[in-house]
């Protein structure tokens, strides 16, 4: 028996007002399939209570296997049988079939490791609604998803700002450079802006300054001599960059923006995004990249989860089993010593290895990456609940007692 000789595809099937789904299985071998099987999943494949040709078995979380019963009769070549699964909250959701499917094959007692069948793309009860069920509300947010290019949206600044004097001018220069500043991070950044978008060169001037006195958080005036920008703050200049930022459109040669006045502050003082590594890991890269987008809308706080159930992703040096155990997932769990190696799998994973984690360096890394752009990460750990990652982990270290 091979993982290919068995097919299986998620199905719903549509009863009156509700939703069956059914885990079908398929023999596309030329030879019998008996008992002989089991079938993981690591998302969370449920038979109804009533259904007897398979039992199901939890080993962590929602990771287990389907094997089948005495009433299972062989599967004839070219045969599917459909097993009922309990349904998930709304019919139509493609994730329930991402189960990370894997097969093994029983020999003498023994376990052995087939791979993956084949996945049939799911056939799904599209989850609708009646034609005027929703109605669009007539906002600016509404205005930029409809629009058919970036030409047409109009110069909405997100977030909208407090106060804001839009004439119906527009400034058209030919390059902008950064006036001598002491605010070396923010001058940095803007110039490094300016030169992805073409338009840096000796042109129109750009000031940034900082006047803690102003009773908004900063101001940003636009004049066909030079782009004032002050703020009470290094955060808050950064800010009045990112407004800027919004309003220009590139031309052909150069680029123009409106002649408008900003006055603003924030709503609120925490402006947070929440990236959970945790379960579904993130390289650094994807998590600097999500920095920049934050900042470009003025968030200013980054929850990381680095811990659950699921996952330990940050290195601590003194406690090297945290990364060694805890970052990695697979069916592989045990090195040939018997010492454990890494955590049951989850979350759609499959039979490999799934996993990393940021070492210190790259954390230092990461901080300072988050400066420049006036994020702040906080670091989100789970204790006591969701701790299987750390106590599994752990578990291995002679020198940790858990209680």
């Amino acid at each position: 028996m091979n993982a290919s000789d068995l097919a299986v595809q998620i199905i719903e099937q549509q009863e009156g007002d509700s939703v069956i789904t059914f885990l079908q299985i398929t023999n596309r071998s030329s030879d019998l399939i008996g008992r002989q099987w089991r079938l993981y999943f690591s998302l969370g494949v449920s038979p109804v209570a009533a259904e007897n040709r398979v039992r199901q078995t939890i080993l962590d979380g929602r990771y287990g296997f389907l094997e089948p019963t005495a009433q299972w009769q062989a599967l004839e070549p070219g045969a599917s049988i459909n097993i009922q699964i309990n349904n998930w909250l709304f019919s139509g959701m493609q994730l329930v079939a991402r189960q990370g499917f894997h097969v093994t094959r029983l020999i003498d007692g023994s376990e052995h490791l087939l791979g993956a069948p084949v996945l049939l793309e799911p056939d799904l009860v599209p989850l609708t609604r009646p034609r005027n069920t929703w109605v669009r509300a007539d906002t600016p947010q509404q205005d930029q998803h409809l629009a058919t290019s970036l030409e047409s949206a109009p110069d909405e600044i997100i977030p909208a700002t407090r106060e804001q004097i839009l004439s119906s001018d527009e400034i058209n220069v030919t390059s902008l450079y950064v006036a001598d500043t002491s605010l070396n991070s923010e001058a940095t950044y803007l110039r490094k802006l300016l030169l992805q978008m073409g338009v840096f060169g000796e042109g129109t001037p750009i000031y940034l300054s900082i006047e803690p006195s102003i009773e908004s958080s900063y101001q940003l005036d636009t004049a066909t001599d030079g782009i004032n920008i002050v703020g009470q703050d290094e955060s808050a200049v950064f800010y009045g960059i990112q407004t800027f930022r919004q309003l220009i459109r590139l031309q052909e040669v150069g680029c123009t923006f409106p002649r408008v006045q900003v006055a603003d502050t924030p709503d609120f003082e925490h402006r947070a995004f929440f990236l959970d590594i945790a379960r579904h890991f993130q390289p650094l890269d994807q998590i600097k990249k999500t920095i920049e987008v934050m900042s470009t809308y003025k968030m200013n706080r980054l929850q990381l989860g680095i811990s659950n159930d699921e996952g330990w992703r940050l290195e601590i040096q003194s406690v090297p089993e945290l990364t060694i155990v805890g970052a990695r997932r697979s069916y592989h769990r045990y090195k040939p010593d018997g010492t454990l190696r890494a955590l049951y799998p989850a979350w759609g994973d499959d039979h490999q290895d799934y996993g990393g984690f940021i070492s210190r360096n790259e954390f230092v890394d990461l901080l300072r990456h988050a400066k420049k752009h006036h994020v702040e990460v906080i670091l989100e750990f789970n204790l006591p609940g969701h701790a299987n990652a750390i106590i599994q982990s752990l578990g291995q270290a002679e020198q940790w007692q858990l209680t």
